[in-house]
């Protein structure tokens, strides 16, 4: 290290400085490879060496995170993740080594994965000045001083750092916890569209980071057929970008595809008032209030739904009579009093629609569209006290419900009721919006589209920006121009929003 203060990032025609940065470079990797497998590094705080006589302990600093020391279970180096996935690798070579960060939950948190990787930067100093430590377990008389400490730092945050009297760019890898996330994800969206009331695919809420007052929640709703996975280009990008970054904190909401669209924006309405309540109690936190929901395709629907008064529409294209003649249990009563009667979120402030089928889609007329939706399981506890209730409430719901619960794809039938009621519900004049829709797919009904929506059924009146993307639907929300109108947007809410 006091080599590489002396002679700075590594010149070309200095093999002097080359080898000292390689050998720099290459023995803190090894460090922290060395250190996990013998459980000498305690990432949450501390990295133990054994000496002849006694032991070396390298205190760890933490810079920019928003994770605890706690959360950091475990470390990787990033150049062990080959091949991200995902369209664009972000990465740039400086001193230091790239890693990803785990962090294990004990247990099921509301909130949260049960593992979340997320980028980390190590730097090893110098520390001439550092007091005797003794760690646990071990006598003070058998612990040195330590002349090192391993810095570790947010490289979202931090992409360069101080190097004797210089500054020097920091080895930063923002893309290989995506990807690690990509390669090690559960991907159950498969159940969740085949059998979305068997309780194996719950709706949550999960945050990337820790709940963080003065930045903009930025919710994600991926569509049919998919899960939050589908996201990571997106959120490959916004965390790339500096300021984007800095104000905004990304949600993602995983849901049942399959299942009922009303159930699962219901749930998403009570996560996120929940959420509030938790982190924001007192509604002290303004960007709390500037919450952004992006939605693609059936997530735009699920987004709409979050900024509209229901009144008594919803409710009026599903039964004959007003909810207090519904025979059934005080559950099932709240239960539907929930879905269909609601109001705007209060903190919803702009939404952006990708791909969605606000007048739904000529392809669940198609056999591929009804074989999709004859494939939807209809079974379990769920769906029998669902049978239930139409068994004795025939004469209070319309036909069209009486044999099993509607699914996403009955939803995206273009004369389906409750889609009309939607379409006919008002938007809160509070929220912007936004749509960006597809027209690289197969023309739908000899219209325009991304083979799945047609630009008819996309588009809507009232909104503040609309463009069109030559890609079909499935590369919509991932495609680089979707992207960059998703910064523009971003930072001109943020300048709208924070200043």
């Amino acid at each position: 290290m006091q080599c590489l203060e002396s002679a700075g990032m590594p010149s070309s025609d200095n093999a002097d400085d080359q080898v000292a940065w390689q050998v720099y470079q290459h023995a803190i990797s090894r460090l922290i490879e060395t250190g996990q497998e013998y459980g000498r590094l305690d990432p949450r705080g501390r990295l133990l060496i054994a000496e002849a006589n006694g032991w070396r302990v390298i205190p760890i600093n933490y810079h920019g995170f928003a994770w605890k020391p706690s959360d950091f279970s475990q470390l990787l180096l990033a150049s062990d993740i080959s091949g991200s996935g995902l369209a664009v690798n972000y990465r740039a070579p400086g001193l230091g080594v790239a890693l990803i960060a785990i962090r294990h939950a004990a247990c099921e948190e509301q909130f949260h994965q049960s593992a979340q990787p997320f980028p980390v930067t190590a730097i090893l100093r110098w520390n001439r000045s550092a007091p005797l430590t003794s760690p646990p377990l071990l006598d003070s008389s058998t612990a040195l001083a330590a002349d090192a400490v391993l810095e570790l730092y947010n490289p979202y945050l931090f992409d360069s750092t101080r190097l004797g009297s210089s500054i020097v760019a920091s080895n930063r890898d923002l893309t290989a916890s995506l990807a690690y996330s990509k390669r090690h994800a559960s991907r159950i969206y498969l159940e969740g569209f085949l059998d979305p009331w068997d309780g194996e695919v719950k709706p949550k809420l999960l945050f990337m980071e820790p709940y963080q007052s003065g930045k903009i929640p930025l919710v994600l709703i991926h569509g049919l057929y998919s899960d939050p996975t589908t996201w990571l280009d997106a959120v490959n990008e916004f965390c790339s970008q500096p300021d984007i970054y800095r104000n905004y904190q990304l949600w993602l909401y995983r849901y049942p595809t399959g299942g009922a669209v009303l159930e699962s924006a219901a749930k998403l309405r009570e996560q996120m008032l929940v959420a509030r309540e938790l982190f924001d109690p007192a509604h002290r936190d303004a960007a709390f209030g500037q919450m952004v929901l992006v939605g693609h395709s059936m997530g735009g629907l699920m987004a709409r739904l979050q900024a509209t008064y229901s009144h008594e529409i919803l409710w009026r294209q599903a039964a004959r009579r007003p909810l207090d003649a519904v025979r059934a249990t005080t559950e099932m009563r709240k239960r539907l009093e929930r879905d269909f009667f609601f109001d705007p979120l209060p903190f919803v402030s702009r939404v952006v629609f990708i791909g969605t089928p606000h007048r739904g889609s000529t392809m669940a007329r198609r056999l591929v569209g009804r074989a999709a939706s004859g494939l939807v399981r209809a079974f379990g506890s769920e769906v029998s006290a669902y049978r239930q209730l139409m068994q004795v409430n025939r004469d209070v719901f319309y036909e069209y419900l009486h044999d099993s619960p509607p699914t996403s794809i009955d939803l995206l039938e273009p004369s389906n009721p409750l889609l009309t009621a939607l379409a006919a519900m008002p938007i809160s004049r509070k929220v912007r919006l936004h749509s960006i829709i597809g027209t690289g797919g197969s023309p739908l009904a000899g219209e325009p589209g991304d083979g799945f929506v047609s630009v008819s059924s996309a588009q809507l009146k009232g909104v503040c920006s609309e463009i069109f993307v030559p890609v079909p639907h499935e590369k919509l929300h991932r495609d680089a121009d979707t992207l960059a109108e998703l910064n523009r947007i971003l930072r001109a809410h943020a300048a709208e929003s924070l200043h």
